[in-house]
């Protein structure tokens, strides 16, 4: 029974690992695609912390995720040669490109309505509202953006995860956030995603947000895959 009790410690533990880099990893995307470029942003790309995340994101050894890792790592060895004024510039015009889709009828902005019907009625945003309600994880009410929005979900991705680590750490058991982190991927954030990434791939301007449209999308991939597989029991995890 002691050997039992300290694996189950110890699968806990890993479980939590798992959760906190996905954490640190939604974070991140939620940062790069919802938070206008400025000087605490550049702060942060030309961080450690970024390079050791990216170095690690490496590790999973998957060609989509490569080559947006590729693509940021090159934006950041040219920063120095430009001055902050000129990179916040870009990136701002980049970024209103990507999300706001200005003027283009062939690129549509990352709201999930806009994806998944041919007209958008709002029944994306009922249902998403009465999602996060289930979860208990409502969004910031300082945030004016729909429910549906690429930088709502990511977010709410990154509310569960760090719950799910959480909830490992404390020695309660994280499973029901994990079923409720794979239902929401596949019924919302992962069903339309790659479509946008794929789409917004084209008109990106910048290594900066080419490579990470190429790592969200890839990275989303890999979470679902990851959950479908965690939560079919193909992946060994704590008894509940």
């Amino acid at each position: 029974m002691e050997a039992e009790n300290k694996t189950g410690k110890q699968d806990a533990a890993a479980m939590a690992e798992v959760a906190r880099g996905r954490t640190n990893l939604y974070n991140l995307l939620t940062c790069v695609f919802g938070q206008l470029p400025d000087e605490s942003l550049l702060g942060r790309i030309k961080s450690s912390d970024l390079q050791e995340l990216l170095d690690t994101c490496s590790q999973m050894e998957n060609p989509g995720l490569k080559s947006g890792i590729d693509y940021v790592k090159s934006y950041i060895a040219g920063m120095e040669s430009k001055s902050s004024e000129a990179l916040l510039n870009e990136l701002s015009v980049d970024r209103t490109r990507l999300l706001r889709a200005p003027g283009d009828r062939n690129l549509k902005p990352p709201y999930e309505g806009l994806y998944q019907n041919d007209k958008y009625t709002g029944a994306s945003v009922l249902q998403l509202k009465n999602f996060y309600r289930e979860a208990g994880l409502l969004p910031d009410e300082a945030v004016t953006e729909p429910p549906d929005y690429l930088c709502v979900e990511l977010d709410f991705m990154h509310q569960l995860c760090h719950r799910e680590s959480e909830q490992w750490l404390s020695g309660a058991n994280g499973t029901a956030t994990l079923a409720i982190e794979e239902r929401f991927l596949r019924e919302h954030l992962g069903s339309w995603v790659g479509e946008f990434c794929a789409q917004a791939e084209k008109y990106a301007s910048t290594d900066f947000y080419r490579g990470f449209l190429a790592i969200l999308d890839a990275f989303i991939a890999i979470d679902m895959e990851y959950l479908q597989e965690i939560n079919s029991g193909s992946l060994p995890r704590p008894a509940a």
